[in-house]
Parts: C-alpha cells; structure tokens; sequence
C-alpha cells in the first residue's frame, strides 16, 4: 500500500518559478477594452432604436389618434423590418420595439438604468437630480447618487 505524501506543495513566492507576473497593467487594459466594447454596443443600439423609430412612422402614416392596436401593428411591421434586413436579431427587435411603445405612452414614466430612451428629462428618483437627454440614449445612472430609477419628466 503506498504511503500519503505528507510533502506540502511549494508556495508561489517570487523567484521559485511558480509566480505569475504582475497583472495590474493587463487588468487595466482589459477593462478598457470592456469599456470600449460596451460602448460600440450601445450606440449601435441607439442608432438601430432611431432605426426603428423612423420604419414606426413609416408604417403608422401621417393620421393622427391612433389606437394601441395601431401602434402595437406599426411597431411590429417596423421591428419585422429591422430584422429582415439582419440589422438585429430578434431578441433586440423585441427589446428595441418594447421600449419604443414604452416611449409613446404617457402613462409609462419610469425608466432605470440600462434602457434606451427617446430625447427627454428625466429626474432620479432617490435624490431628484434631472438628465437632460438631447438624443436617443442609454440611460445612465444618477451622476449625483449612482440610483438607477428615473421619472420621466413632461
């Protein structure tokens, strides 16, 4: 019967072979990259909701006191667009679609973090600080308390 090896395994100390190099500068560099990544991702999101926005009207046509139902049709026929020509998949298109009829009904105020949101004011629910947002954009968190509820101001 062989006996346990009762040796403990030599510790990485600097010089044994064993050590791994600093890796600060790496991390770094690697969060930058993140950082760029994310943010060509959601401009391209940004642009695919105008996109999205300008085949909504398109579809909707030029009458006014249109009905949900109108809207729901016009935003699906425009989303179905956006797919078809393989500018997003699906998934987006729902998600882009979803935030559109969110942006047109005025009931709809609350808006957090993440979602991608037509020109408007929007004040932090937490500590009442106002974005003013001149485009389509992501919304950000709060710059005063980092909260990621808004209002959407009138």
């Amino acid at each position: 019967m062989k006996q346990p090896d009762s040796r403990t395994p030599a510790k990485a100390r600097p010089g044994n072979g064993r050590s791994r190099p600093a890796r600060g500068d790496v991390d770094a560099r690697m969060l930058d990259r993140i950082r760029a990544a994310a943010a060509i991702v959601r401009i391209r999101q940004e642009a695919l909701y105008d996109r999205l926005a300008g085949q909504f009207r398109a579809h909707l046509g030029d009458g006014s006191g249109h009905d949900r139902k109108a809207l729901e049709s016009a935003a699906a026929k425009a989303r179905a667009d956006l797919v078809a020509a393989g500018a997003a998949s699906p998934q987006l298109g729902e998600r882009l679609a979803t935030f559109l009829l969110r942006d047109l009904d005025p009931a709809a105020t609350h808006r957090h973090t993440g979602e991608i949101t037509s020109p408007c004011t929007l004040a932090c629910t937490r500590c009442g600080a106002t974005l003013q947002l001149a485009r389509t954009a992501t919304v950000p968190p709060c710059p005063r308390c980092a909260m990621t509820e808004f209002t959407k101001n009138p």
